[in-house]
């Protein structure tokens, strides 16, 4: 089994990464890459709780939710909001707020099960048999 670094320490990695002066969403989220949902759902629900911000951050939080509906591999935004530049000290802040939280909450997480068809596909594989 492949044992993946926990979000939190790829969250500090992408602070690392990031333009000195400012970021964008789409830039998250490509950095992000599989784990974009989680992440971007857990940034907007933090930043939603700043005032004069939530209206936006619950707009944002209901396309990210419907794109997860609709399994799409990573979440989109309309390229308006998509490229809208924020501060990188402000994601630096948000961040600094999060990952204490995701390290609490990596505690007891684990990945995912896998699903029925690739745990059975899985046991048909060891034991020689054929799938029809």
């Amino acid at each position: 089994m492949i044992t993946r670094a926990p979000t939190s320490v790829m969250l500090n990695g992408i602070l690392g990464e990031a333009p000195a002066e400012h970021v964008t969403l789409d830039w998250l989220a490509g950095r992000l890459g599989h784990r974009s949902f989680g992440v971007i759902l857990l940034l907007l629900a933090l930043l939603g709780v700043l005032p004069g911000v939530s209206a936006m951050a619950g707009v944002l939080l209901t396309i990210v939710a419907f794109q997860m509906i609709l399994d799409r591999p990573g979440p989109a935004f309309p390229r308006r909001i998509a490229t809208r530049h924020v501060e990188t000290r402000r994601l630096a802040a948000i961040i600094r707020r999060a990952v204490p939280v995701l390290r609490y909450l990596e505690r007891f997480i684990r990945p995912r099960w896998d699903t029925p068809f690739t745990a059975t596909k899985g046991a048909l594989h060891r034991t020689g048999e054929k799938l029809p």
